[in-house]
């Protein structure tokens, strides 16, 4: 596993999930690709198309399980070059609120037993949902 992704959730179709215990963006996931690729357009179109079916899936997934009021997702990688998508429920309750997250909103980790008890739910809602791999 890659730790500096955070804590490691399921292995789906061709992407592996990540946690960060930032309670300011409430089970910020991160979907890293498991083959090394940079960009979304080096990818085959069966990994491609398994790549965002991944992205979905664990998008609904955060929704039916936490409802949030959208879920943010987004593709950078100008800081670390390995193709993998931030996917960011967002909450009416937001810090700060409904707007934009900013990179300097700041971090702060969830109490454990919160975290354990989400990424328990999450990991169990997640395990029937397993992808032929890419």
């Amino acid at each position: 596993m890659r730790p500096q992704w955070g804590l490691w959730s399921a292995r789906y179709g061709c992407a592996d999930g990540y946690w960060q215990k930032n309670k300011y963006i409430k089970v910020y996931s991160i979907l890293v690709l498991a083959e090394h690729k940079i960009e979304l357009f080096e990818l085959d179109r069966e990994t491609r198309h398994q790549f965002i079916n991944d992205i979905s899936d664990v998008s609904r997934i955060l929704n039916d399980t936490l409802s949030p009021i959208k879920i943010n997702v987004e593709m950078q990688g100008n800081v670390v070059p390995h193709l993998h998508c931030h996917v960011k429920p967002r909450f009416e309750t937001d810090t700060p609120g409904h707007a934009r997250i900013f990179q300097g909103a700041g971090t702060a980790i969830l109490p454990a037993a919160e975290f354990s008890a989400m990424r328990d739910e999450l990991r169990e809602r997640m395990s029937g949902n397993s992808k032929a791999r890419c």
